[in-house]
Protein backbone atom coordinates (compact mmCIF):
# COMPACT_ATOMS: atom_id res chain seq x y z
CA UNK A 1 0.00 0.00 0.00
CA UNK A 2 1.27 3.55 -0.99
CA UNK A 3 1.59 5.58 2.42
CA UNK A 4 3.77 8.33 1.25
CA UNK A 5 0.18 10.22 0.20
CA UNK A 6 -1.24 9.24 3.72
CA UNK A 7 -2.29 12.51 5.60
CA UNK A 8 0.23 12.89 8.63
CA UNK A 9 -1.13 12.44 11.95
CA UNK A 10 -1.32 14.82 14.82
CA UNK A 11 0.58 13.76 18.23
CA UNK A 12 0.27 16.89 19.89
CA UNK A 13 -1.97 17.74 23.04
CA UNK A 14 -1.65 20.69 25.50
CA UNK A 15 -0.77 19.99 29.41
CA UNK A 16 -0.71 22.42 31.69
CA UNK A 17 2.35 22.86 34.03
CA UNK A 18 1.69 26.50 35.00
CA UNK A 19 0.66 25.04 39.25
CA UNK A 20 3.76 22.63 39.69
CA UNK A 21 2.63 21.77 43.12
CA UNK A 22 0.17 19.42 40.79
CA UNK A 23 3.45 17.61 39.65
CA UNK A 24 3.55 13.82 40.72
CA UNK A 25 6.51 13.43 42.94
CA UNK A 26 9.14 10.30 41.80
CA UNK A 27 12.23 9.24 42.51
CA UNK A 28 11.61 9.50 46.00
CA UNK A 29 11.99 13.30 46.05
CA UNK A 30 9.45 15.49 48.19
CA UNK A 31 6.62 16.91 46.44
CA UNK A 32 7.71 20.52 45.47
CA UNK A 33 6.55 23.71 47.93
CA UNK A 34 3.33 25.15 47.34
CA UNK A 35 4.90 28.77 48.35
CA UNK A 36 6.82 30.89 46.18
CA UNK A 37 10.39 32.37 47.66
CA UNK A 38 11.41 35.69 48.05
CA UNK A 39 11.75 37.57 44.79
CA UNK A 40 15.69 39.17 44.74
CA UNK A 41 15.26 42.35 44.56
CA UNK A 42 17.40 42.83 41.08
CA UNK A 43 14.45 41.47 39.08
CA UNK A 44 12.13 44.49 40.95
CA UNK A 45 14.37 47.11 40.95
CA UNK A 46 17.00 46.14 38.65
CA UNK A 47 20.20 46.29 41.42
CA UNK A 48 21.53 44.42 44.12
CA UNK A 49 23.75 46.20 46.87
CA UNK A 50 27.07 44.91 46.18
CA UNK A 51 29.70 45.18 49.37
CA UNK A 52 32.51 46.95 48.46
CA UNK A 53 34.69 45.88 51.55
CA UNK A 54 34.75 42.79 53.35
CA UNK A 55 35.21 42.37 57.41
CA UNK A 56 36.25 39.00 58.48
CA UNK A 57 33.21 37.86 60.62
CA UNK A 58 33.67 35.43 62.94
CA UNK A 59 31.99 32.51 64.49
CA UNK A 60 32.28 34.58 67.70
CA UNK A 61 30.59 37.31 66.48
CA UNK A 62 27.61 35.93 65.54
CA UNK A 63 27.62 33.55 68.23
CA UNK A 64 27.70 36.20 71.06
CA UNK A 65 25.09 38.96 69.02
CA UNK A 66 22.06 38.44 70.28
CA UNK A 67 23.06 38.19 73.77
CA UNK A 68 25.18 41.43 72.77
CA UNK A 69 22.66 42.92 71.10
CA UNK A 70 20.12 42.18 74.49
CA UNK A 71 22.58 44.07 76.53
CA UNK A 72 22.88 47.02 75.19
CA UNK A 73 19.21 47.38 75.09
CA UNK A 74 18.99 47.33 78.50
CA UNK A 75 21.73 49.28 78.63
CA UNK A 76 21.51 52.76 79.74
CA UNK A 77 23.81 55.76 78.26
CA UNK A 78 27.37 55.58 77.97
CA UNK A 79 28.35 59.06 76.62
CA UNK A 80 30.01 60.10 79.98
CA UNK A 81 32.23 57.26 80.15
CA UNK A 82 33.09 56.86 76.43
CA UNK A 83 32.38 60.08 74.65
CA UNK A 84 29.61 62.18 73.13
CA UNK A 85 30.69 61.40 69.56
CA UNK A 86 30.61 57.16 69.68
CA UNK A 87 27.36 55.53 68.57
CA UNK A 88 24.60 54.59 71.12
CA UNK A 89 24.29 51.36 72.66
CA UNK A 90 21.19 51.57 70.44
CA UNK A 91 21.93 52.44 67.60
CA UNK A 92 25.01 49.53 68.12
CA UNK A 93 22.13 46.70 69.35
CA UNK A 94 20.36 47.50 66.44
CA UNK A 95 23.05 46.70 64.08
CA UNK A 96 24.06 43.56 65.88
CA UNK A 97 20.04 42.77 65.51
CA UNK A 98 19.95 43.52 61.45
CA UNK A 99 22.97 41.72 60.80
CA UNK A 100 22.26 38.35 62.84
CA UNK A 101 19.40 38.48 61.12
CA UNK A 102 20.64 38.45 58.00
CA UNK A 103 23.32 35.53 59.23
CA UNK A 104 20.03 33.58 59.82
CA UNK A 105 18.57 34.43 56.42
CA UNK A 106 21.58 33.07 54.71
CA UNK A 107 21.87 29.64 56.90
CA UNK A 108 18.02 29.16 56.22
CA UNK A 109 19.08 29.53 52.56
CA UNK A 110 22.10 27.15 52.61
CA UNK A 111 19.68 24.45 54.91
CA UNK A 112 17.28 25.14 51.94
CA UNK A 113 19.55 24.72 49.26
CA UNK A 114 20.96 21.32 50.24
CA UNK A 115 17.50 19.74 50.66
CA UNK A 116 17.08 21.26 47.07
CA UNK A 117 19.58 19.81 45.53
CA UNK A 118 18.81 16.13 47.20
CA UNK A 119 15.67 16.66 46.02
CA UNK A 120 16.80 17.10 42.45
CA UNK A 121 19.19 14.44 42.56
CA UNK A 122 16.56 11.87 43.25
CA UNK A 123 14.30 13.51 40.74
CA UNK A 124 17.05 13.35 38.13
CA UNK A 125 18.16 9.89 38.73
CA UNK A 126 14.77 8.74 38.27
CA UNK A 127 14.02 11.06 34.80
CA UNK A 128 17.12 10.02 33.25
CA UNK A 129 16.03 6.23 34.32
CA UNK A 130 12.44 6.42 32.39
CA UNK A 131 14.61 9.15 29.25
CA UNK A 132 17.08 5.63 28.91
CA UNK A 133 13.79 3.36 28.12
CA UNK A 134 12.25 5.89 25.94
CA UNK A 135 15.41 6.85 24.01
CA UNK A 136 15.31 3.85 21.86
CA UNK A 137 11.77 3.08 20.35
CA UNK A 138 11.44 6.63 20.31
CA UNK A 139 14.68 7.38 17.84
CA UNK A 140 13.65 4.26 16.14
CA UNK A 141 9.57 5.24 15.95
CA UNK A 142 10.47 9.12 14.89
CA UNK A 143 13.04 8.27 11.85
CA UNK A 144 9.72 6.47 10.50
CA UNK A 145 7.34 9.15 11.52
CA UNK A 146 7.65 12.61 9.99
CA UNK A 147 5.02 13.55 12.52
CA UNK A 148 5.99 12.24 15.24
CA UNK A 149 9.76 13.37 14.56
CA UNK A 150 8.28 17.15 14.06
CA UNK A 151 6.12 16.77 16.99
CA UNK A 152 9.36 15.95 19.51
CA UNK A 153 11.38 18.25 18.83
CA UNK A 154 13.07 19.24 22.11
CA UNK A 155 12.16 15.50 23.14
CA UNK A 156 14.96 14.18 20.77
CA UNK A 157 17.25 16.59 21.70
CA UNK A 158 16.94 15.71 25.35
CA UNK A 159 17.26 12.04 24.98
CA UNK A 160 20.07 12.47 22.80
CA UNK A 161 22.05 14.40 25.11
CA UNK A 162 24.26 11.73 26.31
CA UNK A 163 25.60 11.12 22.86
CA UNK A 164 26.23 14.57 21.69
CA UNK A 165 28.04 15.27 24.91
CA UNK A 166 29.82 12.12 23.79
CA UNK A 167 30.99 13.39 20.66
CA UNK A 168 31.86 16.73 21.61
CA UNK A 169 34.17 14.73 24.45
CA UNK A 170 35.49 13.06 21.35
CA UNK A 171 36.25 15.73 19.35
CA UNK A 172 38.12 17.70 22.08
CA UNK A 173 40.26 14.81 22.57
CA UNK A 174 40.91 14.27 19.04
CA UNK A 175 42.35 17.64 18.97
CA UNK A 176 44.17 17.16 22.24
CA UNK A 177 45.55 14.21 20.35
CA UNK A 178 46.77 16.00 17.40
CA UNK A 179 48.65 18.34 19.30
CA UNK A 180 50.84 16.45 21.08
CA UNK A 181 51.61 14.61 18.30
CA UNK A 182 52.12 17.72 16.71
CA UNK A 183 54.25 18.66 19.80
CA UNK A 184 55.98 15.30 19.69
CA UNK A 185 57.17 15.75 16.16
CA UNK A 186 58.51 19.35 16.69
CA UNK A 187 60.59 18.09 19.47
CA UNK A 188 61.83 15.56 17.39
CA UNK A 189 62.76 17.14 14.13
CA UNK A 190 66.43 17.58 13.01
CA UNK A 191 68.38 20.37 14.56
CA UNK A 192 66.79 20.34 17.58
CA UNK A 193 68.84 17.57 19.70
CA UNK A 194 68.26 17.05 23.21
CA UNK A 195 70.66 18.75 26.04
CA UNK A 196 73.73 16.69 26.95
CA UNK A 197 73.60 15.78 30.70
CA UNK A 198 76.66 16.72 32.67
CA UNK A 199 78.11 14.47 34.48
CA UNK A 200 79.18 15.80 37.90
CA UNK A 201 80.87 12.44 38.98
CA UNK A 202 84.42 14.53 38.46
CA UNK A 203 83.22 16.83 41.64
CA UNK A 204 83.94 13.54 43.91
CA UNK A 205 87.24 12.82 43.17
CA UNK A 206 88.47 16.34 45.06
CA UNK A 207 88.96 15.29 49.23
CA UNK A 208 86.17 16.10 51.06
CA UNK A 209 83.72 16.70 47.75
CA UNK A 210 81.59 14.13 48.64
CA UNK A 211 80.51 15.50 51.88
CA UNK A 212 79.21 18.75 50.15
CA UNK A 213 75.72 19.69 48.90
CA UNK A 214 75.61 20.45 45.31
CA UNK A 215 73.47 23.56 44.32
CA UNK A 216 73.46 25.83 40.44
CA UNK A 217 74.14 29.05 40.62
CA UNK A 218 72.73 30.61 37.80
CA UNK A 219 74.88 33.29 35.72
CA UNK A 220 72.69 34.83 32.63
CA UNK A 221 72.56 31.89 29.96
CA UNK A 222 74.73 29.18 31.93
CA UNK A 223 74.21 27.53 35.09
CA UNK A 224 77.38 26.69 37.43
CA UNK A 225 76.93 24.28 39.48
CA UNK A 226 79.30 24.38 42.10
CA UNK A 227 80.00 22.31 45.24
CA UNK A 228 79.50 24.21 48.59
CA UNK A 229 82.50 24.88 50.06
CA UNK A 230 84.83 23.97 47.30
CA UNK A 231 85.30 27.01 45.36
CA UNK A 232 86.81 26.61 42.13
CA UNK A 233 85.46 23.48 41.59
CA UNK A 234 82.76 24.04 39.10
CA UNK A 235 81.18 22.53 35.80
CA UNK A 236 79.52 25.15 33.31
CA UNK A 237 77.54 24.21 30.77
CA UNK A 238 74.26 26.06 28.41
CA UNK A 239 70.74 25.64 29.95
Amino acid sequence: MDTSKRPRASHTRSVNRSNPSSLVPVGGAAALPTERLPVTPAVIEGAVPVATVRQVVLQQHTDTAAAAAAELDAFGDWSEALGALVPSPKAVSNALSFASAWTEQRKAAERWLAYVRENEILAWNHTLGLIDVVKTPLVFATERDAALADALPATLRLVGARAENGRKAARRAGVTRRRAAKHDAGAKAPGKEAPMPVDLSAISDVPGAQHAPIRPARRGPFCIWRAEGRPGVSSRVRR
